[in-house]
């Protein structure tokens, strides 16, 4: 008997962030592409849907250009007519790593939810493949499906099935099957006869391989603008094919026929509405409903055979269908270099040292890291971190990696001054010597468990490491090499005696002592650290180099590291109240 092939087509654009040009490039045709979608949205009712790539980033893009447009944006959005998320931006799936992608998806589905409900799709269209425990990643989050082009091949009968991740967690696929995957139906004609002709040409492409009676269109491609006027003329061409050309019919109904698929349908009329990627599942699930309710051939006395949809596993490699690009996997090895240490830096250091901080009292520093973990996910898309775009993307791409690095390595140095203040670092043993007090050294070990190995410290030590020992907190000694040292000059200035005299009465600096304290204060200013940080340990003047110059050299040490020498401290001063006067 013959039924109506029902078409779901979809308008949206898929928009590379940066690739043949610039991101700032490339924003301003986002900029006119989302100004166009509002003015259609305004005033074509019909007009009912439109993707916005499932990624939210070009919502903050658009948006820190057009704020004022947000509201009408949001308009939109929340009435579910531009469909947002689940993604923050469109990944690379190799390339970055796991925690990366639970991140970009997190960040994605909560930035959506600002504009309504998030399209909990896992729409993945033009990754170059994808890794096997995507099914695993995605339904910790709630989603059950994945839509993607490139990389499955001539294992898949079906553009839909059932993927199961290594641990055994499923989700439905639906394969964009078509030669062009998520632009086979771009750029339509708007002309109705040409309309259905075109749809009738997508259709033979796709049916064979379709489980149901429902096919996917992809309206849409890379920086496509929506195409005004299509819900016109989709309303005129639908006439034209509800009742099909003999001719046409019976090819249909051969194409129809799919011995893999064991599937015999006759259609005589074809149906076109604009709808959404969630439509679409719902019904490949509704009309599939039986399987993907039951287990492939378990429990319920089916043959894997006699299964309606696969079950497939492992990574979505294949090139068979549609390139894969594999050399970029080593293009421009210095991005895969700076993104895997940037991952390495908020993943091991910055997460569980701020969070041991916040334990111990610390605010949670939860902007800058976010922060942070955006700056490195805008490194992620494919045409970024593979290396294949040109070169000025990939200069933006080091300063993205710097700017992450450097917002991660300030908190994580707060951090861990936190954490060290909670930490007993009084000298096992009582030392003997009295000019300095013992120094200590704390040593983190971002790894899960006990580890050996060699760390590097930098230390500032007022004085000669000759007879200097480390000992750990059992007070063994432990071997050390002193790899360098210097003697670090942190500044000098000329002051005219009459300043520093000046200085001296307006601050009241008469008692013994108080002229050092006001020098300290004056140096920790200098070097951007709050007053207390140092204490003077050593004035050295001569005033034998030039005639009516004194040349003062004053040493500095970290608060508290070295025991007092006020005697000569006092003498010192003295001297400077001399050269003053």
């Amino acid at each position: 008997m013959a039924e109506q092939l029902n078409i779901i087509l979809v308008p949206h654009t898929h928009w590379d962030r940066e690739w043949y040009q610039t991101f700032q490039q490339f924003r301003a045709r986002l900029v006119h592409t989302i100004d166009k979608l509002l003015d259609i949205l305004d005033r074509d009712r019909n007009f009912s849907y439109f993707m916005l790539d499932g990624q939210t980033i070009v919502l903050d893009d658009y948006l820190e250009v057009q704020p004022e447009q947000e509201e009408r944006l949001k308009k939109y959005t929340r009435s579910g007519r531009i469909t947002v998320g689940p993604w923050y931006i469109q990944p690379d799936e190799f390339l970055v790593s796991g925690e990366a992608l639970i991140r970009n998806l997190q960040m994605g589905l909560q930035r959506a939810a600002e504009f309504g409900e998030p399209m909990r799709i896992g729409y993945v269209p033009d990754c170059f493949g994808h890794i096997a425990q995507l099914p695993q990643i995605l339904q910790g989050f709630g989603i059950d499906n994945a839509v993607f082009w490139r990389g499955v091949g001539a294992e898949a009968r079906q553009s839909e099935f059932l993927w199961a991740a290594p641990d055994g967690t499923r989700v439905l696929v639906i394969h964009l099957a078509d030669p062009m995957g998520y632009s086979n139906a771009r750029m339509m004609p708007l002309v109705p006869d040409e309309f259905a002709a075109r749809v009738e040409l997508l259709t033979a492409q796709i049916l064979p391989k379709a489980t149901t009676n429902t096919l996917l269109f992809m309206n849409g491609s890379d920086h496509l603008e929506p195409q005004d006027g299509l819900p016109e003329t989709i309303a005129a061409a639908n006439p034209l094919l509800a009742h099909l050309n003999p001719e046409h019919e019976k090819i249909l109904a051969q194409l129809g026929h799919a011995p893999q698929n064991g599937n015999s349908r006759h259609f005589d009329g074809i149906h076109v509405q604009i709808g959404t990627l969630p439509q679409y599942v719902e019904t490949i699930r509704r009309q599939n409903k039986r399987q993907l309710e039951t287990k492939e051939g378990e429990g319920n006395g089916e043959t894997p055979q006699e299964s309606h949809l696969q079950v497939l596993s492992g990574e979505m490699r294949s090139g068979q269908f549609s390139h894969l690009l594999p050399s970029v996997l080593s293009t421009r090895m210095w991005i895969k270099q700076q993104n895997s240490v940037t991952e390495h830096l908020l993943e091991h250091w910055l997460e569980p040292l701020t969070a041991w901080a916040w334990k111990l009292g610390a605010p949670y520093p939860a902007g800058l890291v976010r922060t942070a973990w955006k700056y490195l996910l805008q490194n992620h898309p494919h045409d970024s971190i593979c290396g294949c775009s040109i070169d000025q993307v990939h200069r933006e791409n080091a300063v993205r990696f710097a700017q992450s690095q450097q917002v991660a390595e300030s908190l994580i140095g707060q951090a861990m001054h936190t954490i060290a203040q909670n930490v007993d670092t009084h000298a096992p043993i009582e030392t003997t010597h009295t000019h300095h007090k013992p120094m200590p050294i704390v040593v983190f070990n971002p790894a899960p468990g006990p580890r050996t190995g060699v760390a590097q410290a930098v230390i500032s030590f007022a004085g000669s490491l000759r007879n200097a020992v480390i000992i750990d907190e059992q007070g063994q000694h432990m071997p050390f090499t002193i790899v360098n040292r210097w003697r670090q000059e942190l500044g000098s200035a000329q002051l005219p005696r009459e300043t520093l005299a000046a200085a001296v009465v307006l601050m009241g600096t008469d008692a013994p002592g108080e002229f050092l304290r006001l020098a300290e204060n004056t140096a920790a200013t200098m070097l951007g650290k709050p007053e207390g940080t140092y204490d003077i340990v050593r004035v050295h003047i001569d005033t034998n180099q030039l005639p009516n110059v004194a040349h003062i050299e004053v040493m500095v040490a970290p608060h508290g590291s070295t025991t007092s020498r006020d005697h000569e401290l006092l003498t010192a001063e003295q001297q400077l109240s001399l050269i003053r006067i």
